[in-house]
This record gives structure tokens, C-alpha cells and sequence, in this order.
């Protein structure tokens, strides 16, 4: 083949340290595109076998949940662009634009504004309501919209159509284009990721009995204060009846203070997992589509990296025979 015999020759009288550093940096773009394939497939297993949990019987850790999209109160989310209402969105606001001169000169779209929702929403199922926390997540929107406008500020939302043709007729003359992709209230959803939950029994900074015994050992250390309020024969020691009576003491404080102060109410949120090879995702939908898409990524950079690192063997060896 001509290609292997240009290459052949090319590596045969190449100089040896640019050679080898060519070979060293392929070699780390094959080990990359192995180690992406292989991580993709292991988020695809990861989502197969995890098994998806109720809200309410959920254990605390990296979890799975179906259920329906919701907004919390508050104000509502709103996409900048159009203004539509939905639970998370990806926008986009590219301009028309020309650049270089001559024949350099080209025309191509141009991003001006783009942002991401990081605004929390709910994940309802039969039940119970938790929170989703969707920073760092990836994110499979139900609905794609472009369209095009004359203004950096749409104003409204007007379908383009959903095939080539229809959205490059109207885009015709228009120097804006604007792309959504949105979460809307009500969609089915599946999350992946850490599920915690905040306030009530949860997060107590301690239970009764060990509240208790810190507060003994820190009336222990203040000697001065405890013959004052429990030496109750003053004889300058503390025996075991004054001892108990202090105990006493303190756990009656410690439930009236508690009865004063209860516990917030328990919230659960799942969100980024701190194990960066647990993938946290939020689709719209279900995991089929997602798990395959993760599949085809893995074929298509198994199909880049084996070819490459095949024709990079074939070269080492093509230089030291």
C-alpha cells in the first residue's frame, strides 16, 4: 500500500528523537482512547446493575431512582432564551459573523451566550419527593429546539422544525440562532448518583447518650464547677451518688433542650458521587438510551485506538529490525 510504504520509509529516516517522541505521545493518545472505551463501558455496567430504589426506602450511597420531574417552590426556572418554563436547560445564542478578509474571508455561527441550569429540582415517585442537585451531572434532556431570530434576545420560542431542511429555510436571513435543550415538569426521569440526606435524624451532631457523656467529661475537666453544683455534702470529692446525680442532671438538660430544638425535617438529595468512576446521570426517559450511547462511545474510540496502536507496533518495529 502506498500509505505504509510512505510511512515505512518515513520512519526508517526519521531522526531518532523526533521520532521516538512522536511514538510516545501516539502512545498515550491509544492508551487515552483504551481507557476512555473502557471507562464508558464500566458507566454502562455501572447503570445496568445498580438496581433502582423507592425514595423512601432508598439507603444512604450511591443510588438509582425513577420517577417524575417536578419543580420546587420557589420561583420558577426559566430558560434565558425563551423564557419557557422547565426544571433544567442547557442553552446556546450563536451570531452570524464574518471574519478574515479576502480570500480568507469566511462566514460561520459564532457562540455569544450559553449557560447551563445548576438549580435544584425533584424526582417524585410513588413514594416520596427528593431533591436532585444536577451540578456535574451528565444530562440527557428530553427536548432539542433551534430556532432563528434577528435579535440577541429571542423574545419568544419559534420552532424550526425537526429536519435539515426545514431549519436551514428558516434560518434564512436571520443573523441569531438559538438551541435548548430542556427538562421539562412532568417528564419521566432516571438519576444516578449519591443519595443523602440532609437534617432530621441524619445529621443529629450526636445522639442522646454520647451528648450526655461529653458534657460529663467537659464537667469533669472544670473541677471548681462541679464540687459547686454537686458536691452536695461538701466534703471537696465527688462520689459515686453526687456523680449520678450530676448524670441525672445532664441527661435531664439534654432532653429539655431537645424537646426545645427538635431536629429539621429530613431532605434527601442525590447528586455527584465524590468516586469520580461512579457516573452520575440524569436522563430524561429512561437508561436504555443512555447506556447505549455509552456503547456506541466505547466502539468508536476502540475502533480509533486498535488501528493506531497496531500501525504504532508495526512502525517500533519497522525501526529497530
Amino acid at each position: 500500500m502506498p500509505f505504509l510504504e510512505t510511512l515505512g520509509a518515513a520512519v526508517q529516516n526519521a531522526e531518532a528523537g523526533p521520532l521516538w517522541l512522536c511514538g510516545g505521545f501516539t502512545a498515550l493518545l491509544v492508551g487515552a482512547l483504551f481507557y476512555g472505551a473502557q471507562r464508558s463501558l464500566n458507566h454502562a455496567r455501572m447503570m445496568l446493575n445498580t438496581p433502582t430504589a423507592l425514595i423512601r426506602s432508598a439507603a444512604q450511597g450511591y443510588t438509582e431512582l425513577r420517577g417524575m420531574a417536578e419543580m420546587m417552590a420557589g420561583d420558577p426556572i426559566r430558560v434565558p432564551a425563551s423564557l419557557r418554563h422547565c426544571v433544567w436547560f442547557k442553552y446556546k445564542i450563536e451570531q452570524y459573523q464574518e471574519s478574515g478578509h479576502g480570500r480568507e474571508r469566511r462566514r460561520d455561527w459564532v457562540v455569544v451566550e450559553h449557560g447551563t441550569s445548576d438549580s435544584l429540582f425533584n424526582l417524585t415517585d410513588t413514594s416520596g419527593t427528593c431533591a436532585v442537585d444536577p451540578e456535574g451531572a451528565e444530562v440527557h434532556a428530553s427536548q432539542r429546539d433551534v430556532w432563528y431570530g434577528q435579535s440577541r434576545v429571542p423574545g419568544s420560542f419559534h420552532a424550526a422544525g425537526d429536519n435539515l431542511v426545514s431549519r436551514w429555510f428558516s434560518g434564512l436571513g436571520k443573523t441569531y440562532r438559538y438551541t435548548e435543550h430542556l427538562i421539562r415538569p412532568g417528564d419521566a426521569l432516571y438519576v444516578i448518583g449519591q443519595f443523602t440526606t440532609h437534617g432530621g435524624a441524619h445529621t443529629a451532631p450526636l445522639t442522646h447518650d454520647h451528648e450526655v457523656a461529653d458534657r460529663l467529661r467537659a464537667l469533669k475537666r472544670n473541677q471548681a464547677q462541679l464540687l459547686r453544683e454537686f458536691d452536695s455534702n461538701r466534703d471537696g470529692h465527688i462520689d459515686a451518688a453526687e456523680w449520678q446525680a450530676a448524670r441525672t442532671a445532664l441527661e435531664h438538660e439534654v432532653r429539655e433542650e431537645r424537646a426545645e430544638n427538635p431536629l429539621p425535617p429530613a431532605v434527601d438529595v442525590i447528586g455527584r458521587s465524590a468516586d469520580r468512576r461512579r457516573p452520575f446521570v440524569i436522563a430524561a426517559g429512561g437508561e436504555d438510551r443512555v447506556v447505549r450511547r455509552h456503547r456506541r462511545l466505547a466502539l468508536l474510540l476502540v475502533a480509533l485506538g486498535a488501528p493506531l496502536g497496531v500501525l504504532l507496533l508495526w512502525c517500533v518495529m519497522l525501526r529497530l529490525a
